[in-house]
């Protein structure tokens, strides 16, 4: 999730704003949830569903086709989409990515997948 936010102070803001918020109490999975969700801006329900309740690691498939990179989510909960950060030549690159192929033009340079996402890749 931290990679998700892309903000190091605001995911902090979120860990201490969960000790703050829910200090000495007993709470829900779907309490931790929603104020992580609402905090972040950001709907995570198909992410905690994925991650929390289901056994498969998401695998990024992607394939080369008449010049465009095309990508999408396998080995997951339907309608999964996360954004993932991708590293052409060391440099950031951030996509949201579904269940369906997301189509951006081919990436000259070294390809790589943020090695801090907890996903596998595979190319097709």
């Amino acid at each position: 999730m931290r990679q998700i936010a892309r903000d190091d102070e605001k995911w902090r803001n979120i860990l201490r704003g969960l000790n703050e918020e829910f200090y000495h109490q007993t709470v829900t999975t779907s309490q931790i949830e929603n104020y992580i969700s609402e905090k972040m801006e950001y709907d995570l329900s198909l992410f905690f569903d994925q991650y929390l309740r289901d056994f498969r690691i998401p695998t990024l498939e992607y394939f080369y086709d008449d010049g465009n990179l095309n990508f999408k989510w396998i080995n997951v909960v339907d309608n999964f989409k996360m954004p993932i950060e991708l590293l052409v030549d060391g440099e950031p690159v951030f996509i949201e990515i579904g269940t369906d192929y997301t189509k951006i033009p081919a990436i000259s340079g070294n390809l790589k997948i943020n090695e801090n996402y907890y996903v596998f890749s595979k190319k097709i």
